[in-house]
C-alpha cells in the first residue's frame, strides 16, 4: 500500500512526538524550543533599544535570557515576549511547509541558531547544542533530497508546535504550585503585581490559539488521512 501525502504527514508528526519523549535523546531535540522562546525575549529587548547580555540553554530544555532595557512597560513586554514567540514561529514554520517552502524553514531556523551562536548563547551546552543543531541542518542540505528535508522539517515544526503549546500549561502547574519558580510568569507579577498564574492562563490562550490556527490552516484535511 502506497502511503499518500497527507498520511505521511501525520505519521512523521506522530514518530516525532514519540521520538522527542525518549529521555535524553528527546529533551536534546526539544531544546529547540527554548532557542525560539529566548530568541524572542532577545529580539525584543533590541527592538525596544535595550541590551541582551547574555543566553543560556541547558540541557533539561530550560532557558535563561539576561537584558537590560529602561522602564516597566519595555520590561513587561520582554517577559511577555517568549511564549507567544515560539508559537507564531511554529505557524510560521508550519505554512512554510503547506507551501512546500521547506528550504526557506529551513534557513529560518538556522538563521536563528546562526544568531544565537554569534550574538547571544554564552554557556558551554548552549554553545554545543547550538552547533550540532547548526551540523544536523548541514547534513540535511548536503543530502539533497527533498523526502529527507521535508521529514527534518515536520520533525522540527512538530517540536515547536507542541512545545510551544504545552509550555504553557507546564508554566502554569509551576505557577500555581511554586510561584516564585513561575519564570516568565513570576516576572510579570514583580513588575504587577498580578498573580502568576493568571499570567500563565493568558500565555495559555495565546499559544492555545496560534496551534488553532496552525492546525486548521497548515494540517491536510483528516479525511484525506482516513481515505485507504
Amino acid at each position: 500500500m502506497k502511503l499518500t501525502q497527507e498520511q505521511l504527514f501525520y505519521i512523521l508528526i506522530i514518530i516525532s512526538m514519540i521520538l522527542t519523549r525518549i529521555p535524553y535523546i528527546g529533551k536534546f531535540f526539544r531544546v529547540i524550543n527554548t532557542m525560539i522562546h529566548e530568541c524572542g525575549h532577545a529580539f525584543m529587548a533590541l527592538f525596544l533599544s535595550g541590551e541582551v547580555v547574555k543566553i543560556n540553554l541547558f540541557s533539561d530544555m530550560s532557558g535563561v535570557t539576561v537584558t537590560k532595557v529602561r522602564g516597566k512597560i519595555p520590561r513587561l513586554l520582554v517577559s511577555l515576549a517568549g511564549y507567544p514567540f515560539s508559537a507564531i514561529i511554529a505557524f510560521i514554520i508550519f505554512y512554510l511547509i503547506k507551501d512546500e517552502y521547506n528550504t526557506l524553514a529551513l534557513i529560518v531556523l538556522l538563521l536563528f541558531a546562526v544568531i544565537s551562536l554569534i550574538f547571544f548563547v554564552r554557556n558551554l551546552y548552549g554553545i554545543f547544542w547550538l552547533i550540532m543543531f547548526l551540523i544536523a541542518g548541514g547534513v540535511i542540505v548536503e543530502l539533497d533530497s527533498l523526502k529527507i528535508l521535508n521529514a527534518w522539517m515536520i520533525f522540527l515544526a512538530s517540536l515547536l508546535l507542541t512545545d510551544a503549546f504545552i509550555s504553557g500549561f507546564i508554566l502554569l502547574k509551576i505557577s500555581i504550585q511554586n510561584p516564585s519558580a513561575a519564570g516568565d510568569a513570576a516576572n510579570l507579577k514583580k513588575e504587577t503585581l498580578i498573580p502568576a498564574w493568571i499570567w500563565s492562563i493568558l500565555f495559555c490562550i495565546i499559544n492555545g490559539y496560534f496551534a488553532y490556527l496552525t492546525v486548521s490552516m497548515t494540517f491536510p484535511p483528516i479525511q484525506n488521512v482516513l481515505k485507504f
